[in-house]
């Protein structure tokens, strides 16, 4: 993937590590044109393939456990975009999960043994259309 499109939410006090926290960002519009190389076994090398998509996200973090603020980053290519979450030294082990009507997830969690908190990673990959308007919600929560 390319172009990253790196974010980070301002940081909170630590009073304000224990509340319900949610952030809802500006929507998101992506524009992309450009071109890649086809595959080298095409009979044409040289021919590239165009790509044009526009998407709006709308985009919101619900975060109700006692986590880092969460950092977030997007990369995209011609055919996908892909959301990277991440926040650490929280507990206890979280619950992650994305709310999106087409895309795929994926969670990576990793407990800390020395100071027993865990840290998250959440990917979710969304396949582009020419145009599309998406809304996306990732919510982390702690059970205790």
């Amino acid at each position: 993937m390319h172009h990253p499109d790196e974010r980070q939410q301002q940081h909170h006090s630590d009073a304000d590590k224990d509340r319900p926290r949610s952030w809802t960002p500006s929507p998101i519009s992506l524009k992309r044109v450009g071109s890649l190389k086809q595959p080298p076994n095409f009979h044409q090398a040289k021919k590239k393939r165009r790509c044009l998509w526009t998407m709006k996200i709308m985009f919101w973090i619900i975060l109700s456990a006692p986590y880092e603020d969460p950092k977030w980053v997007i990369h995209y290519n011609c055919d996908a975009l892909l959301f990277t979450l991440s926040t650490s030294h929280g507990f206890p082990e979280p619950t992650v999960s994305w709310k999106s009507p087409t895309g795929t997830s994926i969670t990576t969690m990793e407990l800390d043994t020395n100071t027993y908190t865990y840290s998250v990673k959440s990917n979710l990959t969304l396949s582009l259309n020419s145009t599309q308007i998406e809304a996306v919600e990732m919510k982390l929560k702690a059970f205790y």
